[in-house]
Parts: structure tokens; sequence; C-alpha cells
């Protein structure tokens, strides 16, 4: 009796180990129901042409998906003359309770030439994405400017705009 005991117990014990593990899980994203961005990378080896370029579809990417509430994602690398890394991944998607959002989830490493390197993991919601009238630096195309908020039909190209990122709490929005 003292065997079927434990044999029960145990059963109990690895059932409800099991149940928490399944129903304590965030749900995944089916990622084959978004639109998959360009991986775009920025770093060092790319002309400022270039990564002028690279920023200009990534806000077009993100105002896109959001003003037209259509599921996207896009990967992002940038890399410093050391070594050290960020990968984002931006997701286009309505929350649970159908409000639409730009969520980015980063993984940074730094100090890779001099062990051990730290990893430093940060998601960020964002409800809010505002169109700006912007100028650029040469270097690279990051705002160095705004002006007037844009209306959502204004035509202007994502070469001559910057997005604001925000939130109701977030005192400092995102400039991209």
């Amino acid at each position: 009796m003292n065997i079927l005991c434990k044999q029960v117990f145990l059963v109990v014990v690895l059932t409800l180990a099991m149940a928490t593990a399944v129903f304590g899980q965030k749900p995944k994203r089916d990622i084959t129901q978004y639109d998959n961005g360009v991986h775009i990378e920025f770093g060092f080896g790319y002309r400022p042409a270039e990564l002028t370029e690279f920023r200009a579809k990534l806000r077009d990417f993100i105002w896109t998906h959001f003003s037209e509430k259509r599921l996207g994602y896009i990967k992002t690398s940038s890399y410093s003359r050391e070594g050290d890394s960020t990968i984002e991944e931006i997701f286009i998607e309505p929350d649970k309770k159908g409000v639409w959002r730009v969520v980015s989830n980063s993984t940074s490493s730094c100090c890779t030439l001099h062990p051990p390197a730290k990893i430093k993991r940060q998601t960020k919601t964002y409800s809010i994405v505002e169109r700006w009238e912007a100028e650029f630096d040469i270097f690279g195309g990051k705002p160095t400017h705004q002006g007037k908020q844009l209306h959502d039909n204004d035509q202007t190209k994502a070469g001559q705009y910057c997005l604001k990122l925000g939130n109701k709490s977030n005192k400092n929005p995102r400039i991209l």
C-alpha cells in the first residue's frame, strides 16, 4: 500500500508541475501570420547614404503596418566598433483588448572584448505612433530636428519624416 501511495503522489505532483508550466507560459506569436520585413543591419562598414536608406525603410515598415493595422515583424542588428551588439525584434500587433501597438524586444551584449560579457534584455511597448517632419544628419540619417506633426493621410516619404513612439505614461518617447 505504501508503494501505491507514493506512485499516486508522484503522478499528482508531476501532473501539477506540467499544468503549471503549460498554463504559466505566455502565448507565443504565430509569426507566420505577420508580414516579415527585411533584416536591417546597422553598423560600421556602411556608407551614410545606406544607413539613411535603412532607417527610412524601418520607419516606413512600422508606420505602414501600424496605420493600416496589419501584423508586422522586422528585425534589426547594430554593432559598435568594439563588437558590442544589439538585436531588436519589432512586432506591430494588437494587444488583448485590440489596441494596436509596437512591441520592441531587444537583447544587447556589452564588453565582448573583455569577458565576461554582459547581456541586457528589454521589452518596450508603444501604443502611440506619430509622424513628424524632420531633418536628418548626414552621417546615417538620424533625426536632428522635428517640425510639425503629419496627418495620417499625408504622403510625405519616409526619408523626410521621423516616427515618435510613445505611450500615455512614457515621458521620453523613442524617436526613429
